[in-house]
């Protein structure tokens, strides 16, 4: 049996990646931050959730220290690596940019420097973001398109992108790229616009109470299931393409599109009223509020919707997306009105 070493199983395309993996019987070492036991359970809810927390071998783990990392590839000595963790907050990264810098570039750096020195046999997967692109040019964006990040989050990952090209031409590491495009899943954090949407469309379906407020609406995404993702990383690694892919939809998703189709699956009537920051979002039916703009929630660089083309992956692996943005928004509806149903 394999073993596959996922670092950052916690999150959303860690522990969806876990869930496939061990279907498939591999052995899965995962790690998480360091915490207090509190800190440890809130961070295993999507493991337990998923039924899988008990089939992955956890290992604590410090990004930025070095020796960390080296430890833990030395005492199990996984065949392949996929690297999922760091910071991923575009907005935040405003707020912090030398705590998301450091955390992101140099943890790829000391995973980077402890696989060449263990065994550059190891497959790696880095993902990186689509935040690392010039979006001030109105073009499909691949693995060619001009990159200028707008964001410390984007100039991270754009470093990430050129550390890990460095390192597979310079050492002859196995090593790939996921250039990542918006994706979406019922295991996102509560703190990304489209999970925040969801719960809390749920929560007043269920339960009536204040609107969710929220920032531009009018702001488009590629958008994705964090499902397809995951498979497309998987399949990468499995077929040796060492080299950077996009991963992407190929077409662009209003938010607003998302609400009313949000609202809808719902049995709302949405309806919009007002406009500019006094825009609300209301169910004509019974004149529930179900959404009101707030200026907080505005991005400082709200980038233009970029569309990315995912052709060279298409052609090395025969990846496409199958699962819808509408289906994905439909699921993690269903999945947060049971949620709050059992809570």
């Amino acid at each position: 049996m394999k073993k596959i070493l996922i670092i950052g199983v916690t999150g959303q395309d860690g522990s969806i990646l876990a869930k496939k993996l061990i279907s498939k019987k591999f052995e899965v070492i995962g790690t998480y931050r360091r915490g207090s036991d509190t800190g440890l359970n809130n961070k295993l809810w999507r493991l337990n959730e998923l039924g899988i927390k008990n089939q992955i071998q956890l290992e604590p783990l410090e990004l930025n220290d070095s020796f960390s990392i080296q430890k833990i590839i030395n005492k199990n000595k996984p065949d392949t690596i996929f690297c999922l963790a760091g910071n991923s907050y575009v907005q935040d990264s405003f707020e912090f940019p030398q705590f998301t810098i450091q955390t992101n570039v140099t943890s790829t750096l000391n995973i980077l420097e402890s696989v060449k020195l263990i065994d550059k046999n190891i497959k790696v997967f880095f993902a990186s973001s689509s935040e690392i692109f010039d979006s001030t040019e109105n073009h499909t964006k691949n693995e060619n398109s001009k990159m200028s990040p707008s964001s410390p989050y984007g100039i991270s990952k754009l470093t990430i992108l050129k550390l890990v090209d460095l390192y597979r031409k310079t050492y002859r590491m196995n090593l790939s790229t996921g250039i990542m495009f918006n994706h979406e899943s019922e295991f996102r954090p509560r703190s990304y616009v489209t999970r925040k949407l969801t719960f809390n469309l749920a929560r007043l379906k269920l339960f009536g109470g204040n609107s969710v407020q929220l920032g531009n609406i009018d702001s488009s995404r590629d958008w994705s299931s964090a499902f397809d993702f995951v498979d497309a990383m998987f399949d990468i690694i499995s077929n040796n393409n060492f080299n950077d892919f996009v991963l992407s939809s190929g077409k662009l998703t209003s938010l607003r599109s998302i609400i009313v189709h949000a609202c809808e699956h719902l049995e709302f009537e949405p309806i919009f009223v007002g406009d500019g920051y006094d825009e609300k979002c209301i169910d004509s039916k019974t004149g529930l509020e179900l959404i009101s703009i707030n200026k907080k929630y505005y991005r400082k660089i709200d980038t233009p919707g970029m569309v990315g083309d995912s052709s060279k992956l298409k052609k090395a692996i025969g990846w496409t997306p199958e699962i819808s943005i509408e289906k994905t928004i439909e699921k993690m509806i269903d999945k947060d009105i049971n949620r709050l149903k059992t809570k």
